[in-house]
């Protein structure tokens, strides 16, 4: 089963754009935000971010 805390920082990638952004709204840091959509990543098998130099996205 996913976890609805992992579902919810994925949301707010897609709504804000940056895993920096996403952090600061839920009151934590980069890392956290990171691992936490690593995991969904796991859980789900396809990717879920794009990554760009000095950027992370939700992919298209």
């Amino acid at each position: 089963m996913m976890d609805l805390g992992r579902l919810r920082v994925l949301r707010e990638l897609k709504l804000r754009g940056t895993v920096g952004a996403v952090a600061d709204a839920l009151g934590s840091s980069p890392s956290p935000v990171s691992q936490q959509l690593a995991q969904l990543r796991k859980e789900v098998g396809v990717p879920l971010v794009e990554h760009r130099p000095g950027c992370v996205r939700g992919a298209p």
